[in-house]
């Protein structure tokens, strides 16, 4: 499983402002993506979640 790690607490925050305030709806659901990758959400639970396939959240998109 891969998740995201090392996130600093000024990181996760910063996260938390652009899925609220972004005006763009794929930058919003980028932030949320990594702030749930870092709780430990897996892959599969990421494609459920955001309703994409495995190759969208492991291709960069947002892990």
């Amino acid at each position: 499983m891969r998740f995201i790690k090392g996130l600093t607490e000024d990181t996760i925050k910063m996260l938390e402002r652009i899925y609220k305030q972004s005006k763009y709806h794929q930058v919003r659901q980028r932030a949320q993506c990594i702030k749930l990758s870092h709780e430990g959400y897996t892959i599969n639970d990421l494609t459920g979640i955001f309703n994409v396939s495995r190759l969208t959240i492991t291709g960069n998109r947002c892990l």
